[in-house]
């Protein structure tokens, strides 16, 4: 499937007219990425916007030599990543990972930011798009710390924890 294409499948730019999605498709770069590949490691600094059209990307926290990473979501196609630390120019807080071949349309931060921060309809849309994801991501961390918070309060011990209150994921990336 061609970007174009993809792009109308999206719902929050199912409505966008040809123009508009050609817009938005010039100021992305589409790549294909090997199971593995960093998009970002935490604590680095954002200067992208990523969208997926194939594949997963995972989403993981490093917690120490001792512990070693742990993975806290998992993205799939027409989800963004990379957002906050554009939009605050600050640092990734977990580092994003292709499970499996990915395939991404990348927005340069300048881009993003200038779509973002204008009047025009598309950039209505995406901003639009983009707070539904951090509304998403939001609500799944949420759900994650009731989920750990219960686990406490009814005594259940660390490996329970993890094993009930964090996404189910069964490869290399998830060390305990």
């Amino acid at each position: 499937m061609d970007f174009h294409k993809f792009l109308q499948t999206i719902p929050d730019f199912s409505d966008l007219t040809n123009e508009q999605l050609s817009i938005l498709e010039q100021s992305m770069l589409v790549s294909t990425h090997p199971d593995g590949y960093e998009f970002f490691n935490e604590n680095t600094r954002g200067d992208k916007v990523y969208l997926i059209i194939e594949g997963n990307v995972s989403v993981t926290h490093n917690r120490g030599k001792k512990c070693g990473f742990l993975e806290i979501k998992r993205h799939h196609p027409g989800e963004w990543f990379g957002i906050v630390s554009v939009i605050d120019n600050g640092k990734h807080a977990a580092t994003c990972q292709a499970v499996g071949n990915v395939k991404v349309a990348t927005l340069p931060a300048i881009a993003f930011l200038l779509l973002y921060e204008s009047d025009a309809p598309l950039a209505h849309k995406i901003q639009y798009s983009i707070n539904r994801q951090i509304s998403k991501d939001y609500r799944a961390l949420v759900q994650m710390i009731r989920n750990v918070l219960f686990a406490i309060d009814e005594g259940k011990d660390y490996q329970y924890i993890l094993n009930k209150s964090l996404p189910k994921y069964d490869g290399p990336e998830r060390r305990v």
